[in-house]
């Protein structure tokens, strides 16, 4: 006698969750005559298992980030929420997309240090994942100093960058953008300001005075609101770029500690010159008194990289 189809496989007890499919197996003597049969179900193993997030992670509202994950068995789509409260409550991220490992979300304007993911199938709620501990979002605005360098023409900058430069601070403008939308592991998202002044504006006519706290890019408490960042001093350094490493160095500002155009200094000439003889005055990006934006007492050279080369970026 001999098997025909599929043979029956040994029980090896109930997995859960699982796919349930039945097999009708024939048996049958050697001549073909004689035969029975048996159904059996063979059961297999189904889950999710979420990736990343998964505890630690630190994202800023307006970052976009991957969400991703593994899973075994068959599943077609999948849901993804968020909570702050571990899921007492649950935020719908999308209600159902493709089972195909990674999902790309761009952070809501929420605050939060206690926040999860839960990835689950569409089809079977039951079978899902959360992170294994909570991760943070800031709804914050960010502050960055930029990781690439140049002398006090900003427009040539903007140039070489290949963005718009009309005028030394819409440059610079754009010149932060353009950071923020090069930063790595991932774009930072939203719309950002240089702290530029000129006679053609500041921070102070140009910013979006805001009532909520700036941080750094390493989730630091800068200022409480627009007031606390003019009141001549800062809480922690503008010292972290946009890829989140450390950086201390000179940055062109131009722009007194209450957020105005320095009125007698040159700037060379509106950010849109490095000709030798224009100057313009700095900031460091390592200090929290007012020499974080203004040396008031020291003019550095437009030609040079030397003392000052890279520019505050502030999101709007």
């Amino acid at each position: 006698m001999g098997w025909s189809g599929a043979k029956p496989l040994s029980d090896s007890g109930s997995v859960s969750p699982t796919i349930t499919t039945a097999y009708t197996l024939t048996c049958s003597n050697t001549t073909g005559s004689g035969e029975s049969s048996v159904e059996i179900t063979v059961s297999i193993l189904t889950t999710l298992t979420l990736t990343v997030p998964n505890g630690g992670e630190s994202w800023g509202k307006g970052e976009t980030h991957n969400i991703t994950w593994t899973s075994t068995g068959s599943i077609t789509n999948v849901k993804l929420e968020y909570s702050s409260d571990s899921f007492s409550t649950a935020n719908t991220i999308i209600t159902s997309t493709s089972n195909n490992g990674s999902y790309s979300w761009t952070i809501p304007d929420i605050s939060a240090t206690t926040i999860k993911i839960r990835i689950s199938d569409v089809s079977n709620p039951t079978i899902n994942d959360l992170s294994n501990a909570n991760f943070a979002i800031f709804n914050s605005k960010r502050a960055f100093i930029t990781s690439g360098t140049h002398n006090g023409n900003i427009v040539a900058w903007a140039t070489e960058l290949g963005v718009p430069n009309s005028n030394g601070l819409l440059a610079g403008d754009n010149v932060c953008q353009y950071f923020a939308d090069h930063a790595t592991p991932s774009p930072l998202g939203g719309t950002w300001k240089v702290w530029l002044s000129s006679s053609q504006g500041s921070p102070s006519s140009r910013f979006n005075q805001v009532t909520v706290k700036y941080v750094n890019m390493n989730g630091q408490t800068i200022a409480n609101d627009w007031n606390d960042l003019i009141d001549g001093s800062i809480q922690n350094a503008i010292s972290y770029d946009e890829n989140k490493q450390t950086k201390i160095t000179g940055v062109w500002a131009g722009t007194t500690v209450n957020g105005t155009y320095a009125t007698n200094e040159n700037n060379c000439l509106g950010w849109t010159t490095a000709e030798q003889g224009n100057y313009a005055t700095c900031g460091l990006s390592g200090w929290v008194d007012g020499n974080w934006t203004h040396q008031p007492s020291r003019g550095f050279g437009c030609p040079s990289t030397f003392s000052c080369s890279s520019i505050y970026c502030f999101e709007q």
